[in-house]
């Protein structure tokens, strides 16, 4: 296992006890206007979790410039934007399906509007061959 490797399985593990961590807090110190709140702010966290990690990786090669992260964080300022606009209305028994309803449409929402601002995504495009050598690995004698 290579130090990067080891170093993110640790983020992972590390990202992972925090959130088992604050889902046993809630449950046990919260009451119910402390728990509904807080459902409610984490259906926010994972949705954008789950929204942005399903629609930026396609767009991997455009990840270095800094003009793809500005509409990424626009794109999350919209998010977040229209949570807390119908944060009032929402109950905590609809969250969820206003969060299984809206994530798909999401999800491609922010993959059109990264292709109409000029990244191009790259997943499921084949691979260009080495120069040099045959892939197969029999030689043509």
């Amino acid at each position: 296992m290579t130090a990067r490797r080891a170093l993110d399985f640790v983020l992972y593990v590390a990202i992972a006890l925090a959130l088992v961590a604050s889902a046993i807090w809630a449950a046990t110190t919260l009451g119910d206007v402390g728990l509904d709140r807080f459902v409610r702010w984490l259906v926010l966290s994972v949705s954008a979790a789950l929204v942005f990690g399903y629609a930026l990786p396609p767009f991997r090669t455009s990840m270095r410039r800094a003009s793809f992260w500005a509409v990424a964080l626009l794109l999350l300022g919209i998010h977040v934007g229209l949570f807390l606009a119908a944060y009032p209305s929402v109950q905590r028994r609809n969250v969820y399906w206003i969060f299984g309803l809206a994530a798909p449409f999401e999800v491609s929402g922010v993959g059109w509007v990264l292709i109409a601002a000029g990244f191009r995504p790259t997943l499921g495009q084949p691979r260009r061959r080495k120069k040099g050598g045959d892939r197969s690995g029999a030689s043509q004698a």
